[in-house]
C-alpha cells in the first residue's frame, strides 16, 4: 500500500515536472539536426514573436506552421492593439499551400543546409533546398523584427551569410521591413495574398503586388484581374493612398532602380509596429499604418470595378447574416473553383434568383446557394453555421422571399404556407384582369389608365406592409361552410363575382402558347392602352401562377413588371392549376352539361 502511493506521488510530481518545465528549452535558434515538433516552439529574444504548428478548432492535427505574435507580449503591451488582435492569427504561414495531414509534423535542418517541414518520414514541403548539395553549417532563428532567417556558419558560429528568410515570401501580413514589388534580376515578387478564409490559409481571391505592367505602382488583383491601383509614388506616398498621414513612428520608403521596384516601411519599435493585411473580402488595411483599401465603387479612388455591378433585382437590397431559417433550392459549387466566400457574395448577387448563401466546408471556405429559404425560429442550426440573406436597406426586417413559418409549424404547415403565395399569385392576376373589367366598364380612355395606377398604388402598399409588419405569421385561415353562406347571404347572385369551371385560365394559356393572346383583349380597350400593354398584363399574370416559388415574382417585382416597358420578362411555363382541356373534360360528368350557374361547383386539382 505505502509503495503504491509512493509511486503514485512520484508520477504526479514528474507529470507536474513535464508540463511545468517542457521536454525542451526556450529558444530562438533551430540548430542543425534538432526538430521543431508540433508542441515546441520557437520565440524570438525579446519574446515578441513565436514560431509554432497550428490548426484550427478542436482538431488534434496541427496542418500548418507559422509565426505569431507573442501572446503574454501583446497582452502586456500598451496600446498594441493590432498586436492584441493578432495573437491568435497566424502573420506568417510557411506551408499554406501544403497542411500536414497528420500528427507528426515538424521542423528540421538537414547536414546540406536543406530546411523541411516533414511528416511521417516524408517531406511536406522544402522552405529551402541549396545547390549543390554540399555539407555545410547552418542554422535558422526567428528574430524579433519576426523574419525568420535560415543562414550559412563559420565553424566558429559567426555568420557567413543568409541562404532563406521568411521576410522574402509574405503571406497576407506585411510587418515592418518586409517588400512588396518585385526583384527585377530575379523576377521574385514580394506580394500579399489573402486567406481563403479566416480558417484556411491557403492562397485566395485577392493579391497585392507590383504592378505585372511594370509601372511601379502597386495593384491588387482579384483572381488575376486587377482590382485597384495605388497610382504611381509621389511626394512620399502613393497618390491613391493617405501614407503620410501614418505619422512619426513610421517611415516609408520606396525603391525604383535597375535592380527592383519595391516599397517598405520601418517603425521605431518591434512592438508598435503597424500591421498592413490583406484580408479574405479583399479589404486592405490596418489600424496605424494609413494604408486603407476597399473597393466599394469605380469612383473610389484607385478602384478599377465595382465591388458588385449594379442589377435590377438587386436595387435597394443588401446581405446580412440571419439566422432561424430552413434553405432549400440548393446549389453547392465544387471544390476545383476554390471559391470564397466572398465569391459566393458576389456570385449570389449576380443571380437574381439566388436569395442565400453559405460557405460549403468546415473550414468556411466554398460556395452553396440557395433559391428559397423559410422561416421557421426552431430550426437549430449549427453552431459554427453562418448564412447570408438579402434585406432591404433600409429595414433589417424586411428579407427578400421570405416564407413565414409559426414556431410550431411542421412540415405539413410548410407545405400550407406555398399555397399561402400561390393565392396571393392567383391574387396579383386577380387585379390584373380586374383592370380589364375596369376598362371595359368605364368606356373611358383617360380613366383606365388612372384605376391602373391606383392599383398599382395599392400593390404597393400592401407589399410594403408585408414586409415590414413583424407580426404576420403567414397562417392560412379556414372557414366553415356556414361562415362562408352566411357572408355570402346564401350565396345570393347579388354577391357574385363570377364563374369558375378553370375557363379563363387554360384558355389563356393555350393562347398564349399559339401566339394568340391579343384575343383575350376586348376591342374596347384599343384606344385606352396597347397591345403590348396588354399582352405585359397576360405575360405578368402567367408568371404569378407558377408550379415553383422561384418562378413566380415577388410584389416588388410584379410592380417593377408592370412599370418599366424596357424590362426583359422571363418565359412562363405551365401555370400551377393548369388542366389540359381533355383531362378536364374527362373529368367532368356528363349529367351536368355545361355545370349550373347558380348551383355549387367543385374544382379537381390534378396533383403536382
Amino acid at each position: 500500500m505505502e509503495g503504491r502511493d509512493t509511486f503514485l506521488f512520484l508520477l504526479l510530481a514528474l507529470s507536474s515536472y513535464y508540463f511545468i518545465y517542457p521536454c525542451y528549452s526556450e529558444t530562438d535558434t533551430l540548430q542543425q539536426g534538432q526538430q521543431l515538433k508540433d508542441w515546441d516552439e520557437l520565440i524570438s529574444a525579446n519574446k515578441v514573436f513565436n514560431l509554432k504548428f497550428f490548426g484550427f478548432g478542436t482538431t488534434t492535427i496541427s496542418p500548418y506552421l507559422g509565426i505569431f505574435y507573442d501572446y503574454h507580449e501583446a497582452s502586456r503591451c500598451y496600446g498594441c492593439d493590432d498586436l492584441y488582435y493578432f495573437r491568435d492569427t497566424a502573420i506568417w504561414v510557411a506551408n499554406r499551400n501544403d497542411p500536414i495531414t497528420d500528427v507528426y509534423g515538424k521542423l528540421m535542418i538537414d547536414v546540406y543546409g536543406t530546411l523541411s517541414i516533414l511528416s511521417g518520414g516524408s517531406t511536406v514541403l522544402d522552405l529551402f533546398s541549396p545547390t549543390p548539395l554540399v555539407r555545410r553549417k547552418t542554422s535558422a532563428t526567428l528574430l524579433d523584427s519576426g523574419n525568420f532567417v535560415l543562414r550559412e556558419l563559420y565553424p566558429d558560429g559567426s555568420v557567413k551569410q543568409v541562404l532563406w528568410q521568411s521576410f522574402d515570401y509574405p503571406t497576407d501580413t506585411l510587418l515592418p521591413g518586409m517588400r512588396l514589388g518585385i526583384n527585377l534580376r530575379t523576377g521574385h515578387r514580394w506580394s500579399l495574398v489573402s486567406w481563403r478564409s479566416t480558417q484556411l490559409p491557403t492562397h485566395g481571391s485577392f493579391t497585392l503586388t507590383g504592378d505585372p505592367n511594370g509601372t511601379g505602382q502597386l495593384v491588387i488583383l482579384r483572381q488575376g484581374s486587377i482590382h485597384w491601383k495605388s497610382g504611381p509614388w509621389q511626394n512620399g506616398q502613393f497618390i491613391n493612398t493617405d501614407l503620410q498621414s501614418s505619422g512619426p513612428d513610421v517611415h516609408l520608403y520606396y525603391v525604383s532602380n535597375e535592380t527592383e521596384q519595391s516599397f517598405t516601411y520601418l517603425a521605431k519599435t518591434y512592438y508598435s509596429g503597424p500591421i498592413l493585411r490583406m484580408y479574405p473580402n479583399g479589404h486592405l488595411k490596418s489600424s496605424n499604418l494609413k494604408f486603407d483599401v476597399q473597393c466599394s465603387s469605380v469612383n473610389d479612388p484607385g478602384c478599377a470595378e465595382d465591388e458588385f455591378e449594379n442589377i435590377e433585382c438587386r436595387k435597394d437590397y443588401h446581405f446580412r447574416k440571419v439566422s432561424g431559417y430552413i434553405y432549400r433550392d440548393k446549389y453547392e459549387y465544387e471544390e476545383s473553383y476554390n471559391l470564397t466566400i466572398y465569391d459566393c457574395k458576389r456570385i449570389c448577387w449576380s443571380n437574381c434568383s439566388c436569395v442565400a448563401y453559405t460557405y460549403a466546408n468546415k473550414n468556411k471556405a466554398g460556395c452553396k446557394t440557395f433559391g428559397q429559404m423559410i422561416y421557421n425560429p426552431s430550426e437549430n442550426e449549427p453552431e459554427d453555421s453562418e448564412y447570408y440573406a438579402f434585406v432591404l436597406s433600409d429595414s433589417d426586417e424586411a428579407l427578400r422571399r421570405p416564407y413565414p413559418l409559426g414556431p410550431h409549424d411542421t412540415e405539413v404547415g410548410m407545405e400550407k404556407n406555398k399555397w399561402i403565395w400561390l393565392i396571393i399569385g392567383i391574387g396579383s392576376l386577380a387585379s390584373i384582369l380586374s383592370c380589364y373589367l375596369l376598362n371595359k366598364k368605364l368606356d373611358a380612355r383617360g380613366k383606365g389608365k388612372k384605376i391602373i395606377k391606383l392599383l398599382l398604388h395599392q400593390m404597393r402598399c400592401f407589399y410594403n406592409y408585408v414586409q415590414t409588419n413583424k407580426n404576420l405569421t403567414g397562417e392560412v385561415h379556414y372557414f366553415t361552410f356556414q361562415s362562408i353562406s352566411t357572408a355570402t347571404n346564401n350565396f345570393s347572385s347579388t354577391n357574385k363575382l363570377g364563374e369558375g369551371g378553370f375557363g379563363e385560365v387554360y384558355k389563356a394559356w393555350e393562347l398564349w402558347n399559339e401566339g394568340r393572346g391579343l384575343e383575350l383583349m376586348d376591342p374596347v380597350l384599343e384606344d385606352s392602352c396597347t397591345p403590348k400593354e396588354v399582352m405585359t398584363c397576360i405575360h405578368v399574370g402567367l408568371l404569378c401562377v407558377q408550379d415553383h416559388a422561384m418562378d413566380r415574382p415577388t410584389m416588388s417585382e410584379v410592380i417593377s413588371m408592370l412599370t418599366n416597358e424596357n424590362m426583359h420578362l422571363p418565359e412562363p411555363k405551365k401555370p400551377a392549376f393548369f388542366i389540359d382541356r381533355c383531362e378536364a373534360e374527362a373529368a367532368r360528368d356528363d349529367n351536368l352539361g355545361h355545370g349550373s350557374v347558380n348551383g355549387q361547383s367543385i374544382s379537381i386539382v390534378v396533383a403536382r
